[in-house]
């Protein structure tokens, strides 16, 4: 999901919301999104199982915005240290 984490950061920092850009990332965005859900959402509840056989780059608190509602980008960024949802 560093993928999705990139473009959103992308997205938002340096494009300044370009909707090309946006139009041609999305459709590989949903389809990560949901094949992250699909292998490791063991329990069903739309959150990513920290177990081993994941690479743990990231904790859960980086991937919860994405997978909160995959139907809708939503958009994570820090600014000064806090994280804007």
């Amino acid at each position: 999901l560093k993928y999705v984490l990139t473009c959103c950061r992308d997205y938002w920092c340096i494009l300044d919301r370009d909707k090309r850009f946006l139009q041609k990332v999305w459709p590989v965005i949903k389809h990560l999104i949901a094949e992250a859900l699909e292998c490791w959402d063991q329990d069903g509840d739309c959150m990513i199982e920290n177990f081993v056989l994941t690479v743990d780059a990231y904790g859960w608190h980086h991937y919860v915005p994405q997978l909160h509602s995959p139907k809708k980008p939503t958009i994570l960024r820090q600014q000064y240290g806090t994280w804007i949802y």
